[in-house]
């Protein structure tokens, strides 16, 4: 269970990379963290660059990112790659949170204290 609060750890996936293995990779670490009994996660995932087209609903990965955001995960995307590529926000899983740029969130969760792992 995902909990938002002083007692969680924080963790900030950042993916960045396309490709439909490496986003299977980068999901499987955030449900083993997930699944993982012995801490409570306030989970954030970042996806930029390649990464973004992992949160379109028509992507392979779009069910995993929709339990992902169902199970709390906080599930962003960078506004700048999807400029970049041309993506419209409509397109987007339903839940998925746009950014204005990956950096500054990625700043503003390490600031935080929280761990940063790049599958």
């Amino acid at each position: 269970m995902v909990r938002h609060d002083t007692d969680a750890y924080g963790t900030v996936f950042h993916v960045p990379e396309s490709g439909r293995e490496y986003a299977e990779r980068a999901f499987r670490n955030v449900a083993n963290l997930l699944d993982d009994e012995t801490l409570d996660s306030d989970i954030t995932v970042v996806c930029n660059g390649g990464g973004a087209g992992h949160v379109l609903a028509s992507a392979v990965t779009a069910g995993t990112v929709e339990t992902l955001v169902a199970e709390d995960v906080d599930v962003c995307v960078c506004r700048n790659s999807l400029d970049a590529a041309d993506i419209d926000t409509s397109m987007l899983v339903d839940g998925v949170r746009v950014v204005p740029t990956a950096m500054g969130e990625l700043t503003r969760r390490q600031s935080k204290g929280d761990a940063y792992i790049r599958p």
